[in-house]
């Protein structure tokens, strides 16, 4: 792959989502019913080699529309990050979606939440937990700069 490493780094991370949002299914059914799903918002994974997905129940990371992972050394080299950086990189967002309309971008690091410091995918789902269709303000690392996004969560389902 060609480009500077966060181009690298970003379009990676575009294929792995789309990797999983992929079964390892042979029915073309079963791979056009699960793009739905995902294209609907809908979490799930493959198990096994088979055709089977399990569906999951929509995240708090879902109400805000978009996915965080722990900042690796790939992604702290692409983001030119120093070691004791913490939070969560965000690697996708949902066009339209809550953090989208909030400006929040793939290749931002969420800082923390509210109050909450963040360090990776487990505790940033555990800081936006709770109260959805409430506002949570995010502090975002951005190109070296610090900024701030209030982020409404969507009530999922309804």
């Amino acid at each position: 792959m060609e480009g500077s490493p966060t181009e690298t780094w970003m379009r990676l991370n575009q294929i792995r989502n789309r990797a999983l949002a992929l079964p390892r299914a042979k029915l073309t059914g079963t791979v056009a019913a699960l793009l739905m799903l995902a294209i609907s918002g809908i979490s799930f994974a493959s198990i096994g080699t088979g055709n089977h997905a399990v569906l999951l129940a929509p995240t708090p990371l879902d109400e805000l529309g978009l996915t965080g992972e722990a900042i690796d050394p790939l992604a702290r080299r692409a983001l030119h990050l120093p070691p004791a950086e913490h939070g969560a990189v965000v690697t996708s967002t949902r066009a339209g979606g809550p953090a989208s309309r909030a400006g929040v971008r793939v290749g931002d690091v969420i800082e923390r939440v509210g109050g909450l410091r963040v360090d990776g995918r487990r505790t940033l789902t555990q800081a936006v937990e709770g109260g959805k269709g409430s506002t949570l303000r995010l502090a975002i690392l951005r190109k070296h700069q610090h900024i701030h996004a209030s982020v409404e969560r969507q009530r999922m389902g309804g």
